[in-house]
Formats: C-alpha cells, structure tokens, sequence
C-alpha cells in the first residue's frame, strides 16, 4: 500500500489523533494484559501459600491430636496404677493388721493347737485351728475372753475329725483394736 501526502492540516491532526489513540489503546491494552497477569500470578502464589499453611495445620492438628489420645491413654494407664497401689497398699495394711493380731493372740494359745486359717475382715477376726486337745480350745477362749482387747471372742463351732484323731474349731473375734494392745 502507498501513502499518499496529504497536506491538509484538520486531515493530518486527525491522522495524529487517530494514531495516538490507536497507540493509547494498545498501551492500555498491554498495561491492562500485564496488570490482569501480575494479579494472577499473585493469586496463584497466595492461593499456593494458602495451601501449603492449612496442609501445615492439618498435620499439627493431627500431631496434636495424636498427643491428645496418647495423653488420655497415660491418664488411663496411670489411673489403673493407682488403683492397683490403692489395693495394694490396702493389702498391705491388713497383713499388717492380720500379723499384728497375730503376734498379739499367739502368747494366748495353747502349746498344742494351731492355726489353720485367719482372716480380718472389717474388725472381726476369724480363725479356723485344729488341736489334739479338746481343753486347749476352752483355754484359748478364756485367755482371749480375759485379754484386754479380745473380750469378744466366740467359739462358733467345734468338730472332731476322726481320721487325724483332731478337733477342729471356728473363732470369731469382734471389734479388734489394734491401737490399745
């Protein structure tokens, strides 16, 4: 294509307006094309950011979350450990208590009868023993029934036992004060 001169001056201003325009609105265009690009791109990159901070928090939440059950878990676990001190200590303490009452009622025996069973329950004691001597039973009660703290005590039942030539016996003692012996 040729141009042409032209040398008519409202022709050529309108030429020069039309060309700048034209350029005004291919730099708004680029400008506009830019701008719209660079809010994408930062978009995108928060959008990543974003991502990238709740798969952080995720994970955390997770991890928290697992410390949160093994917690509970120890707690039950120590739970059950101070149960089993409590009942623990509990029998402890009545073996201390059983020994105690033992070591009390033993210079009130007779040389010839034993014990067979002794159990403490509460404050009441009782005793399962055997002698070969029908009389040391009725001493042992009236050593216990003359005793300080053994004044409660009862024979509940007495039976001989023919194949080891024995008399077997249940006595029960009530209201044990260990404290007072």
């Amino acid at each position: 294509m040729r141009k042409e001169l032209n040398l008519n001056p409202k022709s050529l201003d309108k030429a020069i307006t039309k060309g700048n325009i034209n350029n005004t609105i291919k730099i708004s265009c680029i400008v506009l094309s830019l701008f719209m690009i660079l809010i994408y791109v930062v978009i995108k990159i928060t959008s990543l950011v974003t991502i990238e901070n709740t798969n952080n928090i995720s994970e955390k939440l997770k991890l928290e979350g697992q410390t949160i059950n093994e917690n509970e878990t120890l707690k039950k676990q120590i739970s059950n450990m101070e149960g089993f001190l409590e009942k623990m200590n509990f029998i402890k303490d009545k073996t201390i208590k059983t020994s105690e009452i033992f070591s009390n009622i033993s210079p009130l025996m007779p040389q010839d009868l034993k014990f067979t069973n002794i159990s403490l329950v509460n404050k009441e004691i009782s005793i399962i023993g055997e002698t070969t001597n029908y009389n040391s039973i009725a001493e042992l009660l009236a050593n216990l029934q003359t005793s300080k703290n053994y004044k409660t005590s009862n024979i509940t039942s007495v039976t001989y036992n023919k194949s080891s030539n024995s008399y077997n016996f249940n006595l029960v003692i009530e209201a044990v004060s260990i404290a007072d012996e």
